[in-house]
């Protein structure tokens, strides 16, 4: 009984595979999106950085206190 129990089920292995699958496609779809999202995030900053919203400005929104 202990031998069964120590080896991965067929099934697991088949989800766990998947699951690293689309982890990759994730992140990979990530790393596409992210100078895109950056670059407008940094050209909202430069150009209105220091607009005030509702007691807070632009770059207090955008990252805190930075």
């Amino acid at each position: 009984m202990l031998r069964h129990a120590a080896k991965p089920s067929t099934r697991r292995i088949a989800v766990g595979a998947r699951a690293l699958s689309s982890n990759s496609l994730l992140k990979q779809r990530l790393i596409e999106l992210m100078p895109e999202k950056q670059a407008a995030l940094k050209k909202l900053k430069t150009e209105h950085g220091a607009k005030i919203v509702d007691k807070v400005t632009i770059d207090q929104a955008c990252c805190g206190s930075c």
